[in-house]
């Protein structure tokens, strides 16, 4: 039945680079269907079943990963979860996530395997799938080779915003409840600044060096790994397949920037699309604070402090008026 996804849409970027929110823009689209969550919970199902390595010291999953059995496997997931409405992407889950409890604090749902089963059989029909995983920056050969036909979407941000944010995601994060990770953190991982509970975010090669350096060096590491790589491997596709599109120009001209997404992935750019491009929501921010160029401001003093190391990145990222010193 997994042969049914056709031409899936897979948004690649770094944490905090505004990839929830140009998913939460895109879902609205009736030809688009996806797992409402990122697919931590596929990627799960091929470390547990010994497909991917349990024993990897980082995010990365090299193209030669993708065997005949995980690709199958991985298909066939994505297609008993996936699905066109977010509620009903609720009741096909695992597990319940109720957000005003906590998000880490899932609740088994008992009905999983009915309804997975009867979603799968209920879909004997091409779709098209759209997929937002930020670890996906470190295995975008792999996703391809998953996905041969699928059509990337690369949307960076100017790195002094998008570290500020990771460093307030990890703050804000602090006090969760620990989770198990695939591949596990398996040192006492500590910084000299900030007390650490769990691990947030990707987990970029090079990563153990930080053991024991700031919160906004590991930070700078992740965003500059994460965009490396994407880079890289999106180099590697044919570049038909490939859309790049910034996290300041989507906030600023979203009807423009998300029209264009449509077009270049062939489906309609509807009035549901339409709506919330053109007035987009607040996402993943804490206490819904809204977007605004100065915010990185309130880790200024560190940030600036970074700017020999994620100088380069910027530039090639095409950020070059954003190395002004007074910016």
């Amino acid at each position: 039945m997994s042969e049914h996804i056709k031409k899936p849409l897979i948004i690649i970027g770094c944490p905090r680079s505004g990839t929830t929110l140009l998913f939460t823009i895109l879902s609205q689209s009736k030809e688009l269907f996806s797992l409402y969550r990122e697919s931590w919970n596929v990627y799960r199902e091929g470390y547990k079943q010994g497909l991917l390595n349990q024993d990897a010291e980082d995010d990365v999953i090299h193209e030669s990963a993708a065997t005949k059995e995980l690709i199958e496997l991985f298909r066939a997931e994505f297609h008993k979860y996936s699905v066109n409405n977010e509620a009903l992407a609720f009741w096909t889950a695992n597990h319940y996530r109720f957000r005003l409890i906590s998000a880490h604090l899932p609740v088994p749902n008992p009905l999983a395997p009915i309804l997975k089963g009867v979603n799968a059989m209920a879909k004997n029909y091409d779709y098209r799938l759209l997929e937002k995983t930020p670890r996906n920056c470190f295995r975008v050969g792999f996703m391809n080779k998953i996905f041969p036909d699928a059509k990337f979407v690369f949307i960076s941000r100017d790195g002094k915003s998008n570290i500020s944010s990771l460093i307030e995601g990890w703050k804000r994060n602090a006090g969760r409840i620990k989770h198990q990770r695939y591949p596990e953190i398996n040192i006492d991982f500590n910084f000299n600044n900030f007390d650490y509970a769990k691990w947030e975010y990707v987990l970029p090669p090079g990563w153990k060096d930080f053991n024991g350096k700031s919160l906004e060096e590991t930070c700078a590491h992740q965003w500059v790994q994460s965009n490396h790589y994407a880079v890289e491997g999106l180099n590697q596709i044919s570049q038909d397949r490939v859309i790049k599109i910034k996290y300041e120009d989507l906030t600023a001209n979203g009807g423009e920037v998300v029209k264009e997404i449509c077009d270049f992935a062939e489906i309609d750019y509807s009035e549901e699309v339409k709506k919330y491009a053109e007035k987009p929501p607040v996402v993943s921010t804490g206490f819904m604070d809204k977007p605004r160029e100065d915010k990185w401001k309130k880790n200024e003093k560190a940030i600036r402090s970074l700017m020999p190391i994620i100088e380069p990145m910027m530039e090639k990222l095409g950020y070059t008026d954003a190395l002004a010193p007074n910016k």
